[in-house]
């Protein structure tokens, strides 16, 4: 399975305050999380050496280097986007604390070895129009896509809380139009855990750059999908104090389920991050574990 080397997060930041009007605010435009979900929130697979831009908010700084640290990542750089209007004459100006805003800042963070950018020329800032509310501009992601050029490393360019297929890109997002997406289902009573964990749908959209990743799923699917294989995930899994039921399993992906398989395997492997919150907490009795069963 291939796993994640470059990932772009724009997160849905809950603000404390709540501002008047029907357009003004977050939350007027779309579900929002706070720091405790988005950094606690299930991750896809990612590489011990991968690339990380987190788009952050102006008021929320250290929130923001909470989350990279929580997502096992270091800050290591930011990239400022600076708001033009539509014909890019004038600056843009929004709204802000103390002073209004003009720009957006992207912090860059990595783990694992570092891993050489391809181009050498690109700035720490740069200018395009202002888009629709929260909605980052095309000049963003060229610029993530000559850093680390989509050839690189086949299917794993991930955008986090995607609104648009992009082509290359594996994206999750709960604005991605259904008809080209396939949702993996969390039981919606995980979210409501003592930990403050809350399962977010994972919407996954696939182009033509997968069409092979497809043709070894099938396979996985032909073997984890039979009804005596789930049974017998479910035990072993119930063995290693995870408690997921049989419905579950039946409405994850292939992918996942072939990743839960990998992990059994491999029993000095830390689990996925999907399966977290299926876990047994001797501590806890009524915690994770019994909201599973």
């Amino acid at each position: 399975m291939v796993l994640a080397r470059v990932i772009v997060a724009d997160p849905p930041w809950a603000f404390n305050d709540k501002l008047p009007g029907k357009k003004r605010g977050a939350e007027k435009h779309y579900k929002c999380m706070n720091v405790s979900e988005i950094t606690r929130m299930s991750l896809p697979p990612i590489h011990n050496d991968a690339v990380l831009f987190l788009w952050r908010v102006s008021s929320m700084v250290e929130e923001a280097y909470q989350v990279i640290r929580a997502w096992d990542f270091v800050p290591k750089s930011e990239i400022v986007w600076n708001k033009t209007s539509e014909d890019g004459q004038k600056d843009a100006i929004g709204m802000g604390r103390i002073v209004r805003g003009s720009h957006e800042t992207c912090i860059v963070a990595a783990r694992g070895k570092y891993i050489e950018p391809m181009s050498k020329s690109e700035r720490t800032s740069f200018r395009a129009p202002r888009t629709e509310h929260s909605e980052k501009p095309e000049e963003f992601f060229r610029i993530v896509e000559r850093l680390y050029p989509l050839e690189l490393w086949p299917e794993a360019h991930v955008e986090l809380f995607a609104r648009r297929r992009r082509n290359g890109w594996i994206s999750f997002g709960d604005e991605l139009p259904p008809e080209t997406v396939t949702v993996v289902a969390v039981p919606d009573r995980i979210a409501k855990t003592s930990y403050g964990w809350r399962a977010v749908n994972h919407i996954v959209a696939r182009d033509e750059i997968e069409a092979s990743r497809e043709a070894s799923a099938e396979a996985v699917s032909d073997r984890t999908a039979q009804p005596e294989n789930l049974s017998r995930l479910v035990s072993t899994l119930e063995a290693r104090a995870y408690d997921v039921p049989l419905t579950a399993l039946t409405r994850m992906s292939p992918v996942q389920r072939g990743v839960i398989q990998a992990f059994l395997d491999q029993p000095d492997s830390d689990p996925p991050e999907f399966l977290k919150p299926f876990a047994r907490d001797p501590s806890d009795p009524d915690g994770v574990g019994a909201f599973a069963q």
